[in-house]
């Protein structure tokens, strides 16, 4: 099935052809689309929280084109055994973000956002998570005008996904939404 392709129309301009795995989002009154790859989807999957022993884990987002009208996240990191875990937390290891935007910016990627699971079948963003968002988008260069919060929940075929965007500018959160 990975070589079955779908087109999406977002916000009336643009299209991108896709797999039929991939899960797209579009950014609030803007003509542009959030895509992640299935290959970053079966990731995060995997994590889900479905047992109550299941602790919250998460990582970091990269894309090649941080630019352009079309955002595909490529690649995933995390989590990592020195990331602070519990049922209802998770905060990553700093060193290790800092590792990994490394490794990826020597690759051509960028950092576009963080990703984490929630126990939860419809996942919210806790004021917890948005501060972290903002507190990241603040370090990131200038040029950077959001950061995105994934939140993974525990239950939907996929499973359900909340997306939301910290804009620079406007100092808002807004969610994006599922095509």
């Amino acid at each position: 099935m990975g070589d079955i392709t779908k087109k999406y129309r977002c916000c009336d301009h643009y299209e991108a052809i896709l797999k039929i795995e991939d899960r797209v989002f579009c950014f609030p009154q803007a003509e542009a689309l959030l895509v992640l790859r299935s290959a970053v989807l079966e990731h995060m999957y995997k994590y889900t929280q479905s047992q109550p022993s299941d602790n919250e884990a998460g990582g970091q987002l990269f894309s090649r084109n941080i630019s352009e009208n079309v955002i595909v996240v490529e690649e995933i990191t995390g989590p990592y055994k020195k990331d602070d875990q519990s049922r209802t937390h998770w905060k990553p290891n700093k060193k290790q973000l800092i590792a990994d935007r490394e490794s990826m910016f020597s690759k051509g990627l960028h950092v576009v956002g963080l990703w984490h699971t929630h126990p939860e079948p419809i996942p919210h963003p806790s004021f917890i998570d948005r501060d972290t968002c903002e507190a990241h988008l603040r370090l990131l260069d200038s040029a950077y005008t959001g950061f995105l919060m994934l939140t993974l929940g525990n239950v939907g075929a996929p499973p359900n996904l909340s997306v939301y965007l910290s804009m620079r500018n406007e100092h808002s959160w807004k969610e994006l939404i599922e095509r």
